[in-house]
């Protein structure tokens, strides 16, 4: 499951695409399990930081983002 959950961090997409008209069955599957994929990537990155991190990463809108920003810090360059 975690290694599901890191494609959202090294993914080149940020955000999940909207769905188009008409999908199938298994479009809509797919879109919400993507949607759930990368909601709990940004989740488990909030529940392992300490508060004083995550009051700089509660902003980001995606597990990417939460991931730069992370870096920046841990590299000493933020």
């Amino acid at each position: 499951m975690l290694i599901c959950l890191w494609q959202c961090v090294e993914g080149e997409q940020r955000e999940v695409p909207p769905l188009g008209n008409n999908p199938t069955l298994t479009q809509i599957r797919v879109h919400e399990e993507d949607r759930a994929k990368a909601s709990r990537a940004l989740s488990q990155i909030h529940a392992v930081v300490a508060e004083s991190i995550f009051t700089r990463i509660m902003t980001c809108e995606n597990a990417k983002e939460a991931w730069s920003v992370l870096q920046a810090i841990y590299r000493g360059n933020h």
